[in-house]
């Protein structure tokens, strides 16, 4: 059993650097169980030095810092952009509540209210899947619209309909279209509930 000790400041240093074994010491004496995990780890700790203070100084003081940041905004204009942006909001937000009082503005606000809610009920898993093989269909539609050969004779398009995943695309794209078809033949009451 390989050994630890916990120095005066309370942590615990173990004498075996094996990343894959833990060992926790029960009390404040040498001895240690051992706990095992699994050999894939999933997050490493992130190595990160904190800036050199000023000269002659270890560390910097919150003033210090302070003042790195009103530089670092300054130099890359952010600070001027939000400057102007504070000054100008009363006619910024003006502008922008006359865009809302209109018809446009009000309905574009409720769409983009139901795409939120639409996208907060997807199924991101799903969603992924979705994108990718629209993605991979799309590239290789491209690649035959580019091909210079001639146009597939009609029953070489209807002989595609014996794979089982053009059935597959084909039955999801007529469910889709089945369910679309239903939406607009509902009444305008059921229709945003």
């Amino acid at each position: 059993m390989d050994s630890c000790l916990r120095g005066n400041d309370g942590i615990l240093r173990v004498r075996d650097s094996s990343v894959r074994q833990l060992d926790a010491c029960t009390d404040k004496s040498v001895v240690c169980r051992s706990i095992s995990y699994p050999s894939r780890l999933m997050a490493q700790p992130i190595d990160y030095a904190y800036p050199p203070g000023p000269p002659g100084e270890t560390t910097f003081t919150a003033q210090d810092d302070l003042a790195r940041l009103l530089e670092t905004l300054h130099t890359s204009g952010t600070l001027r952009a939000a400057n102007g942006l504070v000054a100008q909001f009363q006619d910024i937000a003006s502008i922008a509540l006359k865009g809302l009082d209109s018809p446009e503005g009000r309905n574009g606000l409720a769409n983009a209210l139901i795409l939120a809610k639409l996208l907060g009920q997807l199924d991101a898993d799903g969603l992924d899947r979705l994108i990718g093989a629209v993605s991979d269909g799309m590239e290789a539609a491209g690649e035959r619209l580019a091909s210079t050969e001639d146009a597939p004779s009609t029953i070489a398009v209807l002989s595609k309909l014996r794979q089982p995943d053009v059935r597959r695309g084909l039955d999801a794209a007529l469910t889709l279209l089945g369910t679309v078809g239903a939406q607009l033949n509902a009444s305008p009451d059921g229709a945003n509930s």
